[in-house]
């Protein structure tokens, strides 16, 4: 059943929310407020689904005090949570939508990974050629260990260089592969 707020009480919980962008799919929000609460104590999250209750990749932090937005902004924005760099930033207005033209990134594949290369280590060898949008290695459904794969997004510049400057390089042992990703998504 919805609740019926006043003005005043839209105005104050709008004053406290924060728009987090590049959410993983099926991200947990317990671990979400355990991000943002580094900065203060977080009294609601909002995912966005679509109409078949899947995840938008987008949602809402609304914190208990207003004095705790910026540092939450600050603290958050860039932030490596669950292999993607949130975005992290005031909403815009309602209806409002954002008029930044996005950057092209291209999908690099890199694979032939040791079962044990962490996401943290791909991260910091990618990030030796440019900022890395979003970086994952692939899970089994099942048992939730690495597939020996996985995807990074960079610029196409970036990009290239990474490709020339890793692929083929000894990652914890193995020999990896690193090549522009298929096109079919």
């Amino acid at each position: 059943q919805l609740q019926k707020r006043s003005a005043e009480e839209v105005a104050d919980r709008n004053k406290r929310k924060i728009y987090v962008g590049n959410l993983p799919f099926g991200v947990d929000k317990d671990a979400l407020t355990e991000v943002f609460s580094t900065a203060g104590e977080v009294e609601y999250i909002y995912i966005a689904r679509d109409d078949n209750n899947a995840d938008r990749g987008f949602g809402f932090v609304t914190m208990m005090n207003e004095d705790d937005v910026t540092p939450a902004i600050e603290a958050c924005n860039g932030y490596m949570f669950e292999g993607r760099r949130l975005t992290v930033r005031l909403p815009l207005p309602y209806g409002q939508k954002s008029t930044a033209p996005s950057e092209p990134l291209e999908r690099i594949y890199f694979g032939n990974i040791t079962f044990e290369t962490t996401l943290q280590t791909m991260q910091s060898l990618f990030a030796e050629y440019g900022p890395v949008k979003s970086i994952t290695i692939n899970e089994d459904m099942a048992t939730g260990k690495s597939r020996g794969f996985g995807f990074a997004l960079m610029s196409p510049e970036d990009a290239r260089k990474a490709i020339e400057g890793l692929n083929g390089q000894d990652v914890d042992g193995r020999e990896i592969k690193v090549t522009m990703a298929d096109k079919k998504l």
